[in-house]
C-alpha cells in the first residue's frame, strides 16, 4: 500500500565516471521520497551489471551494490552523493541503475536511465 499515493522520485544526474583500473565513482543528487518533495529519500538500489540494464525487470534481476541497499545520512533534497565502487575487472564495461526506497513503506521508485563505464 502505497503511503499517500506518492513514490520517490526518479534519480536524475546519475553518472559514472573510471577513475582507476578496478574502481568506478558513482554520483547523482537525492531525490525527495514525495516525488520530488521533502523528506530526502535514504536507501537506495544500485544494480551493477555487465549486460544493459533495459527493463525493470533487468533491474531487479541485476546484483546490487551495499547488500540490497545504500544508506546515506541525507538532510535535503538534492544533496550531491558519490559513492565508489571498488574491485572491479580492468578494461571491463559495467552498467549500473538506481531507484530510491521511500523512507516509510520502503517502497522503490522509478528506476534511473542506466549509465555505463569501461574501466581502464
Amino acid at each position: 500500500l502505497r503511503r499517500y499515493g506518492r513514490r520517490p522520485a526518479r534519480v536524475r544526474s546519475f553518472t559514472a565516471r573510471a577513475v582507476s583500473r578496478t574502481v568506478v565513482m558513482l554520483s547523482f543528487s537525492a531525490p525527495g521520497t514525495d516525488g520530488t518533495n521533502p523528506p530526502v529519500a535514504r536507501a537506495y538500489r544500485i544494480a551493477e551489471s555487465r549486460r544493459q540494464i533495459r527493463t525493470a525487470a533487468a533491474f531487479l534481476r541485476s546484483p546490487a551494490l551495499c547488500h540490497r541497499a545504500c544508506h546515506f545520512n541525507l538532510s535535503s533534497v538534492g544533496t550531491p552523493i558519490m559513492l565508489a565502487v571498488t574491485h572491479l575487472r580492468p578494461r571491463t564495461t559495467y552498467h549500473f541503475a538506481i531507484a530510491a526506497y521511500d523512507n516509510v513503506s520502503h517502497e522503490l521508485g522509478l528506476r534511473s536511465a542506466t549509465v555505463s563505464v569501461k574501466t581502464p
